[in-house]
């Protein structure tokens, strides 16, 4: 689904940077706890301070909290906000349109809107 939602914003896989909070994934795939957060955190800033990216796209919750820990991913979903001096766009996490399915619409909005505002 990551792939579709890629397309909607006009982008390829290979054109992007995919990367992770934490480098796996925590037993039982269970939502990362904060200390996990915190000590995967430098690899993931410093992975960012060499690429430079013009935009950060966090994807989900936990993603977000890390970069704005003050606002709800289903406030600033699918649009621009500025937090700790980078560019973000939030979009719920892919896997959320795979649990139920009610967010996929969203989603794909979020990811046009994304293209959208790349093509700016």
């Amino acid at each position: 689904f990551l792939d579709t939602l890629l397309a909607e914003a006009g982008l390829w896989r290979e054109d992007v940077f995919i990367t992770n909070v934490l480098k796996s994934r925590p037993p039982g795939n269970r939502d990362p706890r904060a200390d996990e957060v915190a000590h995967a955190w430098p690899w993931l800033e410093a992975q960012l301070n060499v690429i430079e990216p013009e935009l950060v796209v966090p994807l989900g919750r936990h993603a977000l909290a890390r970069f704005d820990p003050s606002v709800r991913i289903a406030d600033v979903h699918g649009r621009p906000h500025q937090a700790g001096g980078r560019d973000l766009f939030p979009l719920y996490h892919p896997a959320a349109a795979l649990h139920g399915g009610k967010l996929r619409g969203a989603l794909i909005e979020d990811a046009r809107a994304l293209g959208t505002w790349l093509s700016r």
